[in-house]
C-alpha cells in the first residue's frame, strides 16, 4: 500500500504537568487558573462518582463533558504526545509531517470553558509550543470535522488581542483560522445556537492581524456534485490558507523580521460517510477520499509556504468505520501518495469493524491466502472457499491494517459500548453521546469515563512487536517505538 518504511510509528508516555508546573505554553493559551482548576476537578471526580453525585460543575454541560481519576493523566498524555509531534515535524533532517492520534480533542475547548468532550485546546497548545522552543511565527489552522472549532477559533481573538481578556499575551505568532463543518451540528444545532454561535461559525475576514474563514458543508449526491463543492467552495479554505501565509511572509520581509511557518490540522472524521447516521442526522457528510485529497493539498500549502511543516491532530471521529477509513485516508494523502476509493467500498468496511471487535479473529483461510500473496504478489481466489469472502485485492489492506492495530492494543483492549445503550448514541439536539440521568452506584463499576475490560481477553503474542512489525511493515509502516 505504501513504499516500505515511508510512515513511521512511534508511541509517547510523555505527561506535562496540568497543576504545579504547567508550562508557559499552555497558560498562554488557557491561562493559569482553568489547568489548576481542571487538575483539580479530575483528582475530587472519584469521590463524587462513589457518591453517584454528577463530577463537574453545575453550568458546564454535563452531557459531553466527563471527568474521572483517568482523565487528568489522559489530558496530560495527550499535550505531552502533541508536543513531540511538534518536535517531530520540526527535527531537521525529518519529513516535517506527523500525524498525532490522541483523545480527548480538542477543537471546542474555549480559553477557560470546556466543551464537546474537549479538556485543553490541543491544536493552540501546539502552536505555542512551536513558537516557543522552534522559533514559529505565523500558523495556519486547517479544521475539517462535521462541527465548528469555536474554542479554537474563540482562542485566536483572544491571541490577537482582539477580546476584552486583559491576561491575553501580547505578543505571538500570527494565527490564521479555516474551517469547514456542518453549520447545523453542534454547536449550531437549529434549536440550541444563539445568533452570535451562527455568526461566528459563519466569519469570513482577513483584518486586524487575523484571518477567519468559515465554510460550510453542503449536501451533494454524486461524485461530479462533489467534485464542483472542492473545486469551487472547499478549497477555498486553501487559497485563504495560502493567501494569509503570502501576505504574512510578504510582510515579514518588508519589516526585516523572520518567517517561520507550519501548517496545523485539525483533523475531524465525524463528516465521514462512514460516521453513524445519528451523528449525521442533518444529511451532509463526506467522501472518504476528501480526507486524502485535502491533506494533499495541505501538503502543498505547507511546501510552498512553510518548509513542509504540517502536523495533524485528531479531533471528531465517532463509529469504528469513519475513523478507520478516515484516518487511512488522510495518512494518504499526508504521504501524499494515491488513493483508491475502493479502499473505503462497504464490504471493505465491514471487515475494518469486525476487526475493532477484540473477540473477532482473521479467519484462517483469510490468513492462509494473505500468506501466499505476500510471496507471489497476488491473490489466489482458488484458495477461498465457497461461500465464503472472496480476498481481493481491495480489501486484503484491510486484514493487514486490523492485524497492524492490534499490535498497538494493550494486552485487554477496552470494549465498545453496546450500540444500543445509551452512551452510545446521539440525543437529539445536542452533540451528546451518553444521558447523564442520576448514576447509580455500582461497586465492580470505574464510573463514567472509564472503559470496563474486556470480558474475553485478546491473545497477546509472546513478542508482539515482531508481529507488529512484520505486518506494519505489509502496509508500509515501519515501527520505531522502544519494544
Amino acid at each position: 500500500m505504501a513504499p516500505a518504511g515511508s510512515i513511521h510509528v512511534e508511541s509517547s508516555t510523555q505527561r506535562v504537568p496540568l497543576g504545579d508546573g504547567v508550562p508557559d505554553y499552555i497558560t498562554r493559551v488557557h491561562g493559569r487558573k482553568w489547568p489548576a482548576q481542571l487538575a483539580q476537578l479530575c483528582s475530587e471526580s472519584a469521590g463524587k462518582l462513589a457518591r453517584g453525585q454528577v463530577e463537574v460543575p453545575g453550568d458546564w454541560n454535563s452531557g459531553d463533558i466527563y471527568l474521572c481519576e483517568g482523565t487528568l493523566a489522559a489530558v496530560e498524555g495527550v499535550v505531552g504526545a502533541v508536543t513531540e509531534g511538534v518536535d517531530t515535524v520540526f527535527r531537521a533532517g525529518g519529513s516535517g509531517r506527523c500525524f498525532v492520534s490522541i483523545r480527548p480533542p480538542g477543537h471546542h475547548c474555549h480559553p477557560c470553558a470546556p466543551s464537546g468532550f474537549c479538556l485543553i485546546n490541543n491544536v493552540h497548545v501546539a502552536i505555542q509550543y512551536a513558537a516557543q522552543t522552534h522559533g514559529l511565527t505565523h500558523a495556519v489552522i486547517l479544521d475539517f470535522d462535521l462541527h465548528h472549532g469555536d474554542g479554537s477559533q474563540d482562542i485566536a481573538f483572544r491571541l490577537a488581542g482582539l477580546t476584552d481578556d486583559e491576561d491575553a499575551p501580547a505578543d505571538g505568532p500570527g494565527i490564521g483560522y479555516f474551517s469547514l463543518h456542518d453549520i447545523n451540528s453542534f454547536p449550531t444545532e437549529p434549536g440550541y445556537a444563539s445568533a452570535e454561535m451562527i455568526q461566528n461559525a459563519s466569519a469570513c475576514f482577513m483584518a486586524h492581524g487575523l484571518c477567519v474563514w468559515n465554510v460550510h458543508l453542503q449536501h451533494y449526491e454524486t461524485p461530479a456534485e462533489y467534485d464542483a463543492l472542492y473545486a469551487t467552495k472547499y478549497s477555498v479554505l486553501l487559497a485563504k490558507a495560502r493567501e494569509y501565509l503570502q501576505r504574512a511572509k510578504a510582510e515579514a520581509a518588508k519589516a526585516g523580521k523572520p518567517y517561520k511557518a507550519a501548517v496545523f490540522l485539525s483533523a475531524g472524521f465525524d463528516a465521514s460517510e462512514h460516521e453513524d447516521a445519528g451523528m449525521q442526522r442533518h444529511g451532509v457528510h463526506l467522501p472518504t477520499a476528501f480526507y486524502a485529497q485535502f491533506t494533499s493539498d495541505a501538503v502543498d500549502l505547507a511546501a510552498d509556504l512553510a518548509d513542509g511543516r504540517v502536523l495533524s491532530l485528531v479531533e471528531g471521529g465517532y463509529s469504528d468505520a469513519a475513523l478507520f477509513t478516515g484516518v487511512f485516508s488522510h495518512l494518504r494523502g499526508l504521504h501524499q501518495l494515491p488513493y483508491d476509493p475502493a479502499w473505503a467500498a462497504p464490504d471493505v468496511v465491514k471487515i475494518l469493524e469486525k476487526g475493532c471487535k477484540p473477540t473477532w479473529t482473521i479467519p484462517k483461510y483469510v490468513q492462509q491466502t494473505l500468506a501466499g500473496a505476500a510471496v507471489s504478489g497476488t491473490v489466489s481466489a482458488s484458495s477461498t472457499p465457497k461461500g465464503k469472502l472472496q480476498i481481493t485485492d481491495a480489501n486484503r489492506w484491510a486484514f493487514r491494517a486490523i492485524t497492524a492495530g492490534r499490535g498497538l492494543w494493550p494486552q485487554q483492549p477496552a470494549t465498545s459500548t453496546s450500540p444500543d445503550s445509551d452512551t452510545s448514541t446521539p440525543l437529539a439536539g445536542r452533540m451528546v453521546l451518553r444521558d447523564r440521568r442520576t448514576p447509580v452506584p455500582k461497586a465492580e463499576s470505574p464510573g463514567p469515563g472509564v472503559a470496563s475490560p474486556s470480558p474475553v481477553s485478546t491473545p497477546t503474542p509472546r513478542n508482539p512487536m515482531d508481529a507488529l512489525t512484520r505486518d506494519m511493515n505489509g502496509l508500509g509502516v515501519h515501527d520505531r517505538r522502544s519494544p
